[in-house]
């Protein structure tokens, strides 16, 4: 999982996105999950980071292949 969560945020890095801190437990929230869910699940999770934040790094993960939306 690991290797996966450093392989989309070196994608994430090609297409010129920043990689912060919140970003990244973003991403590792969201590749952990082996079941369908939501941008709300991830916010309440991930307490401390914005709600913003989250949505715009879905948006991304999308946009470079490694989430699909349902």
């Amino acid at each position: 999982m690991a290797s996966q969560t450093a392989g989309v945020l070196a994608e994430l890095r090609g297409q010129g996105a920043r990689t912060t801190a919140p970003r990244r437990a973003v991403v590792a929230a969201a590749l952990a999950r082996s079941r369908p869910f939501t941008a709300q699940d991830l916010v309440e999770e991930l307490e401390g980071i914005g709600r913003a934040t989250v949505f715009r790094t879905l948006d991304l993960l999308v946009h470079v292949g490694a989430l699909s939306r349902m």
